[in-house]
């Protein structure tokens, strides 16, 4: 009996897990959505702003949050609007 139950646990936990990461997986910014809307790599945006692209990186994924200066400067490069980036909850 245990033989026949391990591979089903097994197999649980493993469609388990997989459901999590989507859960965990980080939603895409506006500045992702709008930066791959228009075309443009984060490296090429990063040399626009004249900053490293691990920062625009960083930034698109949540770990920094954006300071005044980078939303101005994201939404100059992108031709946009500071509102059509970045919303008020990423504002410090």
């Amino acid at each position: 009996v245990m033989v026949l139950v391990i591979p089903v646990m097994v197999a649980q936990w493993d469609t388990f897990v997989k459901d999590m990461a989507k859960v965990l997986r980080p939603q895409p910014t506006r500045l992702r959505t709008m930066r791959e809307a228009l075309g443009v790599r984060q490296a090429d945006l990063a040399r626009r702003m004249g900053i490293a692209a691990s920062l625009v990186c960083r930034v698109e994924l949540g770990d920094l949050r954006p300071w005044p200066r980078f939303r101005k400067q994201a939404a100059k490069a992108l031709g946009l609007k500071e509102g059509q980036l970045f919303g008020p909850d990423e504002e410090r």
